[in-house]
């Protein structure tokens, strides 16, 4: 109902409504995109991106929503790792393939995956891995990888880890200073 009323107060005064992904417009992100736009990476071969959380029953138990399939839609891959989907997805472009699996391993009660992996091949013919999860206690931080033949980036939360080039910049150096380790895990 609440969406539905934004929908119309939106049609009546002609306004566009849209969703975002925000995790797009942090600075890291922007970084590393920009880096794939401007082929630093040469061919693209790897993507990869993490989202190994913890969340303990009680989180599943006391929202009446969590864990539901109707109402969250999905478990951890949909729910806590959709950001990191679609940051691999805005990095690599579109996938053709993609199969993994899904279990509901550290969880009682909830109709969702807890634990999902998934192996991916794009479009431009690099491959990709998904892991996502709330049943790794205590915890990891999220991150999102790029690697090509000329060039790897690996980004944790909003820190660069990695960001290494065959041919390096000036800028590369900024790069490494300004998101060096400094956020830490969620």
């Amino acid at each position: 109902p609440r969406c539905q009323q934004i929908i119309d107060a939106c049609a009546k005064h002609r306004v566009k409504l849209c969703t975002i992904f925000p995790s797009r417009f942090a600075d890291a992100n922007a970084a590393l995109h920009a880096a794939v736009q401007e082929g630093r990476f040469g061919r693209l071969t790897l993507g990869e991106t993490t989202c190994k959380w913890w969340r303990t029953q009680q989180y599943y138990d006391e929202g009446g929503w969590k864990g539901t399939q109707a109402l969250d839609g999905g478990g951890a891959l949909m729910n806590q790792a959709i950001h990191n989907v679609d940051l691999l997805l805005w990095m690599m472009g579109d996938a053709t393939h993609v199969t993994g699996f899904t279990a509901t391993l550290a969880h009682e009660r909830i109709e969702v995956e807890d634990t999902a992996v998934a192996c991916l091949k794009f479009k431009n013919g690099a491959v990709g891995v998904i892991q996502a999860t709330t049943s790794v206690y205590p915890g990891l931080p999220k991150t999102i990888a790029v690697h090509g033949d000329r060039g790897s980036a690996v980004i944790e939360q909003e820190d660069v880890l990695r960001w290494e080039f065959s041919t390096e910049t000036p800028e590369d150096a900024q790069v490494k200073e300004r998101f060096a380790q400094k956020v830490g895990a969620s």
